[in-house]
Order: C-alpha cells, then sequence, then structure tokens
C-alpha cells in the first residue's frame, strides 16, 4: 500500500512540476499555429512562425531577469538571422 502511495504523489509532481508545463506550453505554442497556417493553405509561405515561435521558447530560461532578457535577446538574434538566411 505504501509504495502505491509513493508512486501516486510521484504522478503529481512530474504531472505539476514546471518542465511538464514548460514542454506542454511550448508544445501547443509551436502546433497551434503550424494547424492553423496548414488550415487555411499559407504554411508553406509562412512556416518560419512555427520556428521563431520554437526558438524563443527554448530561449526562455529560469533565472534572474538579466539572464531571461539576454537569453530572449540572443534567441530573437539567432531568429533574425535565420529569417534573412530563408529569405534568399
Amino acid at each position: 500500500m505504501r509504495l502505491r502511495i509513493n508512486n501516486i504523489t510521484e504522478i503529481r509532481k512530474f504531472v505539476n512540476g514546471y518542465y511538464w508545463y514548460f514542454g506542454l506550453r511550448l508544445a501547443f505554442a509551436v502546433l497551434l499555429p503550424s494547424i492553423i497556417l496548414y488550415r487555411y493553405g499559407i504554411l508553406n509561405q509562412y512556416a518560419l512562425i512555427p520556428f521563431g515561435t520554437l526558438n524563443i521558447g527554448l530561449a526562455d530560461v529560469v533565472g534572474s531577469v538579466q539572464r531571461r532578457i539576454g537569453a530572449m535577446f540572443i534567441g530573437m538574434l539567432c531568429f533574425l538571422g535565420c529569417a534573412l538566411l530563408a529569405g534568399y
């Protein structure tokens, strides 16, 4: 019985944890625009929108405000470089 209670506690910690929430939020942030763009037939033209969402979402780090701002800025610069390369 005690083993079962520990398993339930571990499952609750996993489901309510930061990394699970972060992964779920990022998956929806990438998939939802992709599905909408595909539905209207313009995913080929705007394929960088889901990629940019993924890039900026992964740059969102845990830490102080200065680190978060720096990581977002670097992520935006990397995405700008990728978008410029893809445009030519």
